[in-house]
């Protein structure tokens, strides 16, 4: 996640201002024996530590982990039945929504949950939660505009037990 907009491989959208933005490999299964499509998909942080939360939604796929050039606008996913399929995607800050007006960058323990909306759903479901931590190092890189990566806390909870 970094707080600086992309220059290289950045569709014909400006951005104008600073904005939250990460990117994330995502690999969705169909156990179903018929195509699926995942037609929408999302991340929801929500701060343990205040009433901070913020929706990021896609807004393109990369062509590879490095995550350098867009490969595509966002599109649906079909999966056909008995597969998967992975994909690495750009997600934006929904900052037309309450939360991004003003955003402030402080040390936050995040949760983050992953959405989607598959065909025929009448909701979002979520599919997995996992934790972030914005200590004051991560948060020092987002002000500068560093681009970085960061562990989830459970992957850390779990490489601490082999110390």
């Amino acid at each position: 996640m970094t707080q600086t907009p992309l220059n290289e491989g950045t569709p014909s959208q400006s951005v104008e201002k600073p904005s939250l933005w990460m990117t994330m490999t995502c690999t969705f299964a169909n156990a179903g024996a018929r195509t699926g499509v995942v037609d929408n998909i999302a991340v929801k942080m929500e701060s343990a530590d205040d009433t901070t939360n913020w929706l990021f939604s896609p807004y393109a796929v990369l062509d590879s982990v490095t995550s350098k050039h867009m490969k595509d606008s966002f599109y649906p996913l079909t999966v056909p039945g008995k597969q998967t399929a992975s994909l690495t995607y750009l997600f934006f800050g929904e900052t037309g929504l309450s939360g991004f007006d003003e955003v402030q960058l402080t040390p936050h323990r995040f949760k983050m949950t992953l959405f989607t909306w598959t065909d025929g759903e009448t909701r979002w479901r979520e599919q997995q939660q996992f934790g972030i931590n914005f200590d004051k190092d991560v948060v020092g890189q987002l002000a500068h505009g560093v681009v970085f990566v960061t562990p989830f806390i459970e992957s850390q909870e779990r490489f601490r037990l082999l110390r």
